[in-house]
Formats: C-alpha cells, structure tokens, sequence
C-alpha cells in the first residue's frame, strides 16, 4: 500500500466530511475539543436501525488520534489511526452476517463462542500499520489480501482469486474457508488451506457479483520451540469482496 493511495482515502474523508457540520461530544479542561462528531442519517442493518455518526478524536494539543464511522456507538468500516496527523494504522470493523452464525448451530463446524461474536455487535476484522513512508508493515498487522487474475469479469467466466492471510509474527499453518454459494445462500462451499488459498468458481450472472466468507484459521507462534502448544493462536476473518461483471 503506498503513500499516494493513504493520501487519497484520506482527502476524500476530509472533503466529504466539512469540520463546520460538525459537533462537539467531549473537550479537555483547556477548552479544546477531544471528540467532534457529524450526526448522519439512520441505517437499518438485518432488519435493526442503527444511528450513525461520524467521529474524529484529538488529543489535547488538537492534533488527530482517529477518524471513523460509528452506528449506535460501535465502530463500523474502516478507522483510520494517527499520530503526529498522519496514518500509523486502519482497522476495519464489520457486522458479521447472520448466516455464518447459523452455520454454527446447523453445522457444528465453527465454534464462534471462541470469538464470543454476536450479530448485533461490530468486530475487528482485519489491522494494518503503516510505516513513516505510508507501505504497510507486514509483521504488525493481521489481515487477509485476495488477488483477482482479472479486474473484470464476464457471465459463465470462471472467477479465480488468490486469497493470502497474515498474523503478526505468526505462520499460519492450517485454514478452513467457507463461502456462500451464491445459487443458493443456504449452502456453503468448504475448503482446506494453509497461509493461502486459491477461489473458483463459475459467474453464474450479474447479480452474483460478491464473494461473501469467513476463515478460521490457526497460527504459530515463530518465537516458540516446535510443538509447544501455547504457541498457536485461533483467529476468524470475514471476507466480503466486490467483483465487477461486465
């Protein structure tokens, strides 16, 4: 990830969001403000309203700590983290679907009590930290990265993505990847892998246009003696991922 595209996610925050709409939610003693926020319109999420607001953290000399979206108080979509105003870091939240959580009680094959993940609640989904140049450091941020063969695709082409996923310090050694088959939403598609994984599947038409999952993944430890058992860590990603049909 390069600096120009930070640069841009950034300007188009700032352009979209005028500071003079804003209003204040917390100030520090000195009378600066801690928190503004920007009051949006509603938005119904699985048949519940959620009120979004968006929000922009200062410390106390004004200098940005965090930018992002916020529904009923939880973070939602990307957040952009800063330290001396620039980026040091994203996090992106998401809502998970309601269907991996029934997968769990129809199919007993993810345990989602380990993430303790609930429907009605945002979570972290993917972390990436940024160097002083804007590239992304690798060793620091957990996240998964799907490499399209093509940027546009065509019905009845064979859709083929690479997916790769990354654990701070970690190598992760054993996946499982379920996807919704778009024909029909109560079926999954279930596969193996290791720190990689490469999707396909047929463009059935125009209105199959996403590759909506979840992975389960275990890592180890690179620090820890082989087969030290406290070395592994158990980690879930949802994927969402747009493609573009012609």
């Amino acid at each position: 990830m390069k600096k120009i595209l930070i640069v841009i996610i950034s300007l188009q925050f700032l352009t979209s969001c005028k500071e003079n709409k804003f209003q204040v939610e917390s100030e520090f003693e000195n009378g600066n403000s801690e928190i503004i926020f920007d009051q949006l319109t509603d938005t119904l999420i699985y048949g519940k309203n959620y009120s979004r607001k968006y929000k922009i953290k200062f410390d106390i000399q004004k200098d940005t700590l965090r930018k992002g979206m916020y529904i009923n108080e939880m973070a939602i979509g990307k957040h952009f983290f800063y330290k001396k105003n620039m980026i040091i870091c994203e996090r992106n939240y998401v809502v998970p679907k309601p269907f991996f959580l029934d997968l769990d009680r129809a199919n007993e094959t993810i345990d989602f009590n380990t993430y303790k993940v609930r429907q009605d609640s945002t979570y972290l989904n993917t972390v990436i930290f940024f160097d002083k140049n804007g590239d992304s450091i690798i060793d620091k941020s957990h996240f998964y990265r799907a490499k399209f063969k093509k940027k546009k695709w065509n019905v009845n082409d064979s859709l083929e993505v690479d997916f790769e996923f990354y654990y701070p310090n970690y190598k992760v050694v054993k996946s499982e990847l379920y996807f919704i088959v778009p024909s029909d939403t109560t079926m999954v598609t279930v596969a193996k892998a290791d720190n990689d994984y490469t999707f396909k599947r047929e463009i059935l038409d125009k209105q199959h246009n996403e590759i909506e999952g979840v992975v389960d993944f275990a890592a180890y430890d690179k620090t820890k003696v082989k087969g030290d058992s406290t070395a592994y860590a158990l980690r879930i990603m949802f994927i969402n991922e747009k493609i573009e049909i012609e």
